[in-house]
């Protein structure tokens, strides 16, 4: 198929407003794409004014890649007329060159603009200058990636001195699999002082070790910032102890750490680690493919006893790690209610005997929180996968009320428990009838009504029987009575049953009462009686014997 007939087929689709056709490649005659399928490419007779009206009513498509755009050399204003007008693209990437005017004519007044990609870019030469001048006139724009793009310390600074003034920036991503540039002071200095909410760097190389001290000291007066990776930089420890202040800081709000594959051995862990030891905002803390020996392990079971840290996730995958050092992180989950994740994937040195230290750890109850050792552990007993499973992140042993007056444990909770499955599984069931019946679908004949609702009754149930069995772990293996014979009743309800005990016992004693007056009646009327026989039976005798005198 030639680039018209293409062109033309991804025209159509614009115009038919197709939903699965969400991002559009503008690419000039003979440059290659990745995917043809979305692609329009701007040949002799390519009619760019319907393309630009095709665009403006479109409501589905959300991103634009302009391809080399620096050597358009029809008339587009028919187009950026139309890109202007429409409100759905949100997301602009340029791949290639960049075509400053062409650009320009396309931001002006753009506010629907929320994310701009550079990728393989040259931004010497003032480039980087123009763009960002380009780029601020797109109010909305919270995100700017750069992937494999030229620069100098120069041009970073100038782009970073001009989008400084986006008042909605939170993201830079900078990615640098070329290895073509390294920052230096003065970059590192410029991308410090951004107020990032985001900042990730890829495989970005550093001059030298005061570099990359340089971009961390920046940070350290930023209170935005939520999120730091430094994925591939040979940070060592200078970098490190820069990194440990940033963490001790007071106006530190970081609460996701990614330092992968940084070339840090068990000194720059310790450095790191020690520093959280009075962080509270940190919840995941990413060291994966750093050298991590015994050291290492042990400081990071320090971190992961004390109470007042809040990570939830650490990744320690390809760490190279072995059984011996991981009997240091099993022994740091005892007790630890925060972590669900720690993710030990990809440390093939850890054998059968090393994963039997977690599986003591989830047995004895000792841990209410861990969800996941990591994906991908072919070695991993399937005991220990099994308890994982069962150690859902619910705390039951709170729902075992307190009575505080006689220091007694009781039940309360459970009709609750139990009452809210109930709850659960009718409104589950409701909401899929709901559902299938907006579609149209048969609800009550249907075959796959009913699969659906045994899957939705199946998956309630094994969650059902998770949480009792959570419930049943966090019972106390052992009530120890209290004076009064009953231990588990409340105290109320016990004192309820005093009263009526009284109230039985002294029913009792008016009914032997009654009995015993009773009796004397009935004993009273026997008398009465047998005088009356007595009586009868001699005026019977002295009947008698007149008759015979008689006769």
């Amino acid at each position: 198929m030639s680039i018209v007939e293409i062109s033309n087929k991804t025209l159509y689709r614009i115009e038919q407003n197709d939903p699965k056709l969400t991002s559009l490649s503008i690419a000039n005659r003979g440059h290659s794409t990745g995917n043809t399928s979305d692609t329009f490419w701007l040949h002799d007779s390519a009619d760019v004014s319907r393309l630009g009206n095709a665009i403006a009513n479109n409501t589905h498509l959300e991103r634009i890649i302009f391809q080399n755009c620096s050597e358009w050399k029809l008339d587009t204003r028919f187009l950026f007329e139309g890109l202007q007008r429409n409100t759905t693209i949100k997301k602009l990437w340029l791949h290639g060159g960049i075509g400053i005017g062409i650009l320009n004519e396309f931001v002006t007044n753009c506010s629907s603009i929320t994310d701009i990609a550079i990728q393989t870019c040259d931004l010497r030469d003032g480039v980087a200058s123009a763009l960002a001048q380009a780029v601020t006139k797109c109010p909305n724009v919270d995100k700017i990636y750069m992937t494999n793009c030229k620069f100098d310390d120069a041009s970073l600074t100038e782009f970073a001195s001009w989008i400084k003034g986006l008042s909605c920036l939170q993201e830079l991503q900078m990615w640098n699999y070329s290895s073509i540039n390294s920052i230096d002071i003065e970059g590192a200095r410029a991308i410090g002082s951004l107020p990032l909410v985001n900042l990730k760097l890829y495989k970005v190389r550093f001059n030298n070790e005061s570099s990359i001290q340089t971009i961390v000291n920046g940070l350290r007066g930023n209170t935005k910032l939520e999120h730091l990776t430094l994925f591939g930089s040979s940070i060592r420890n200078i970098g490190c102890e820069a990194i440990a202040n940033l963490l001790q800081g007071p106006s530190c709000n970081l609460t996701k750490l990614d330092l992968i594959n940084c070339e840090m051995n068990d000194e720059c862990i310790q450095i790191i680690v020690n520093s959280l030891m009075g962080n509270t905002k940190l919840e995941h803390l990413d060291l994966s493919t750093n050298n991590i020996g015994w050291n290492g392990c042990r400081s990071i079971e320090t971190l992961l006893q004390n109470p007042n840290s809040n990570i939830s996730r650490i990744n320690l995958r390809n760490c190279n790690m072995d059984s011996n050092d991981t009997v240091s992180l099993a022994r740091s989950l005892e007790g630890n209610k925060k972590l669900t994740c720690l993710d030990l994937a990809y440390n093939s040195r850890i054998t059968k005997g090393g994963w039997d230290y977690f599986s003591t750890i989830l047995s004895n109850y000792s841990n209410h929180t861990l969800l996941s050792l990591g994906d991908g552990i072919r070695n991993m007993p399937t005991t220990l996968r099994t308890l994982l499973k069962l150690n859902l992140a619910v705390d039951m042993e709170p729902l075992f009320k307190l009575d505080t007056d006689d220091d007694e444990r009781n039940l309360k909770a459970l009709p609750s428990v139990i009452d809210w499955f109930d709850r659960r599984v009718r409104k589950s069931i409701i909401d899929l009838f709901v559902r299938e019946s907006n579609q149209n679908e048969e609800v009550d004949s249907s075959i796959d009504a009913r699969k659906k609702k045994e899957e939705v009754l199946n998956s309630i149930n094994a969650r059902k029987l998770s949480a009792i069995f959570q419930f049943a772990r966090a019972m106390p293996l052992q009530f120890i009575p209290s004076p009064s014979d009953i231990t588990l009743l409340h105290r109320e309800a016990r004192d309820e049953l005093e009263v009526k005990k009284e109230e039985l016992e002294s029913q009792i004693t008016t009914m032997i009462k009654a009995k015993e007056e009773l009796e004397d009646k009935i004993k009273v009327k026997d008398k009465i009686i047998k005088d009356r026989l007595e009586v009868s039976g001699s005026s019977i005798d002295s009947l008698t014997k007149k008759r015979k005198h008689g006769e």
